[in-house]
């Protein structure tokens, strides 16, 4: 909680930088008051820094550890010194997580967090019978979801599904990416 006794404790943040999480900490502390973070979000480059992780959620001033793009082994290695709250990863229509993370996820309790879950806005209606689209320096993320598509099938299977999900939208009057959201945040294990 906070400097008062209250509960001020920040909510989530992201760690590019674990090797920066403890001065993070100590300004927090410092200058806002607040002593702990409920949740951070930690990408494969803090799998150097367990021990680090370890200490500051024993000493509870980081409530809930997730873990963003982990494969499977990179999970257990991690869950074996801090336990896993969260695993975030790209999941969609036709991107999901291995069924080792599933499983992963089932024993440990832990929840997804997903990106990506209508492929940086190819999953609408704005895309069907629409040619490839070439991304731009404003889409640059985009050539990383047409990347996704490629590794599915292509696009013309792409068009397909889109045009099926259209079938499917139509009876439900929705669009598209309605369909693909409830998909999604309908796999199990999906945080809500």
């Amino acid at each position: 909680g906070g400097a008062d006794g209250s509960d001020h404790s920040l909510y989530s943040i992201i760690i590019e930088m674990p090797e920066r999480l403890e001065n993070g900490l100590q300004w927090m502390a410092k200058e806002m008051g607040e002593d702990s973070v409920k949740w951070i979000q930690v990408g494969p480059p803090a799998l150097k820094h367990l021990q680090l992780l370890k200490r500051l959620h024993e000493d509870r001033r980081v409530l809930h550890v997730g873990v963003e793009d982990y494969d499977y082994e990179m999970l257990l290695r991690f869950a074996e010194v801090v336990p896993i709250t969260t695993v975030q990863q790209e999941i969609n229509l036709i991107v999901r997580p291995s069924g080792s993370t599933y499983a992963f996820c089932y024993k440990s309790g832990c929840q997804f967090v997903g990106y990506g879950a209508l492929l940086g806005g190819l999953l609408s209606n704005k895309y069907l019978g629409k040619e490839r689209p070439n991304p731009d320096a404003q889409h640059s993320k985009q050539t990383d979801y047409l990347e996704s598509i490629d590794q599915w099938g292509d696009w013309t299977s792409f068009q397909a599904l889109l045009s099926a999900l259209d079938r499917v939208a139509k009876r439900h009057k929705a669009t598209i990416a309605q369909i693909a959201l409830k998909f999604t945040l309908d796999l199990p294990f999906m945080a809500g």
